[in-house]
């Protein structure tokens, strides 16, 4: 059970927020201007808009909705990337060992640069940074179906273009991450937060099978040159924005360094088994880009064109689970279910290694990949949301820089271990292991949670009894 201990002021203080306007934060009537100043204009009309923005107030900020529709175009040609870098791995070298040195040149430099990337988010302008790491993308993106389209691609370029895009990642990761606290009020940021991560595995739901078909008629060239022209769709939208809409939080600051986020997470028992949590799941329960291709490959004896039918029905599952948690509302669960949802993650892998084992049909996978899928998604979208509301305004970047640093480097890891355990035991046995290894890390982890509660239960909070008494 993770749950927030006594003795952290973070979580008690309210911090205030202002509107930035061009007329600064007095409207021209002189009154404060707040978060009830959105004009009527802002707001979509239409009985089915307000039906929506009844159920998910973020859809009434402007510049959210732009945000919003950018990354619905740009995450379909991601997901096709990912399914065509993969497949073209395993066509290239026919080695689950390389396979899963793919995401050891993605991931990497995001463990390296993270730090250094949240300190950016926290002193220049997220928007601007944004704009910037969509347009690098593209040019990689760009080059790499350069490559394949001439018939000079080899793997080394693979691995060097994974390791270019790593870099422009650490930058990106913190600054997006961040930048829904600027785009809606700190009261809706988890729906934020939730809806942004069901976005991304929607496009979960429609890349796939979109580049598995690609891949199929015209091989995986092209997969790369859509994903490059869909990151100007985020580019356009950011553009549109109007920079007198975002929020910022007051005593916004321009300094500090990377040290103040790891002393800040250090003093936050919360945050660090949160963190602890994740470090698990992303290093043993979410390395399917290289268990998919192999299990359309080598188990179910499908093409490029199952591959693609498993990541989707992987998503399906994956966009429901940050549906879920977006609509959740009032009954939103606390950060005390982290380790229930990840510990189900790990006993889905337990039980897809079964099912490839007694080489069960494609149908029984297209039923449990989605509870796998809903799992990963919830699990990591409630942890995110979670960090993102404990952490400070100004400590933000940082702080979501150290979070995402310790996740980026499960992935790679994980992905060397699955691909090492695939090679040794096959795709089931790989899969089995990894989710046992989280299902254990998810009851230890419960267990740490509870006692860490009793211990804060019985000891005082000195700071607020003295605050209390002050009063």
């Amino acid at each position: 059970m993770i749950a927030a201990t006594a003795g952290q002021p973070v979580v008690q203080r309210s911090r205030r927020r202002r509107r930035v306007t061009r007329d600064g934060p007095r409207g021209r009537s002189g009154k404060v201007s707040g978060a009830t100043s959105v004009s009527a204009s802002s707001k979509p009309a239409g009985s089915f808009n307000r039906w929506i923005t009844a159920r998910a107030p973020v859809f009434r900020h402007s510049n959210y909705r732009k945000y919003f529709g950018g990354q619905l175009i740009s995450v379909v040609g991601t997901w096709m990337a990912q399914i065509a870098q993969a497949w073209l791995v395993l066509t290239l070298t026919d080695s689950p060992m390389l396979l899963g040195l793919v995401p050891v040149f993605q991931f990497g430099p995001s463990v390296l640069f993270g730090l250094w990337g949240g300190l950016v988010a926290d002193r220049f302008p997220k928007r601007q940074i944004m704009i910037s790491t969509q347009i690098a993308s593209s040019i990689l993106q760009f080059s790499l179906a350069a490559l394949i389209l001439s018939g000079h691609i080899a793997l080394w370029h693979v691995f060097a273009i994974a390791s270019l895009l790593g870099v422009v990642q650490a930058f990106d990761t913190p600054a997006r991450q961040a930048f829904a606290s600027e785009l809606v009020p700190r009261d809706q940021l988890i729906q934020a937060v939730s809806l942004n991560s069901a976005v991304f595995n929607a496009g979960r739901l429609v890349g796939p099978a979109l580049g598995g078909l690609i891949l199929a008629l015209v091989g995986s060239g092209w997969c790369f040159v859509i994903n490059g022209l869909t990151f100007f769709a985020v580019i356009v939208q950011l553009m549109r924005m109007d920079e007198s809409k975002l929020f910022s939080p007051l005593g916004r600051r321009t300094g500090g360094n990377t040290r103040e986020g790891i002393d800040f997470m250090r003093g936050n028992p919360t945050i660090m088994l949160i963190v602890l949590m994740m470090a698990f799941v992303s290093t043993f329960s979410m390395a399917y880009s290289v268990w998919m291709p192999l299990l359309a490959r080598d188990v179910l004896d499908r093409g490029a064109g199952g591959f693609g039918i498993l990541m989707s029905a992987l998503g399906f599952g994956a966009m429901t689970g940050g549906l879920a948690l977006a609509f959740a509302g009032s009954r939103r669960p606390s950060s005390a279910m982290i380790p229930l949802t990840a510990g189900l993650l790990g006993a889905s892998g337990i039980v897809i290694g079964t099912a490839g084992f007694i080489s069960a049909p494609l149908l029984a996978f297209m039923f449990i990949l989605p509870v796998a899928g809903f799992m990963q998604t919830f699990t990591a979208s409630l942890s995110n949301s979670s960090v993102q509301m404990l952490a400070p305004d100004e400590l933000r970047g940082r702080v979501l820089s150290i979070y995402f640093m310790v996740f980026n480097s499960g992935l790679p890891l994980g992905a060397l271990i699955a691909g090492a355990t695939s090679e040794w035991f096959g795709m089931p046995g790989s899969i089995m292991f990894g989710g046992s290894i989280a299902l254990a890390a998810a009851v230890s982890v419960a267990y740490l949670g509870r006692v860490m509660q009793k211990r804060s239960t019985a000891t005082p909070n000195v700071e607020v009894l003295a605050e209390q008494s002050a009063d």
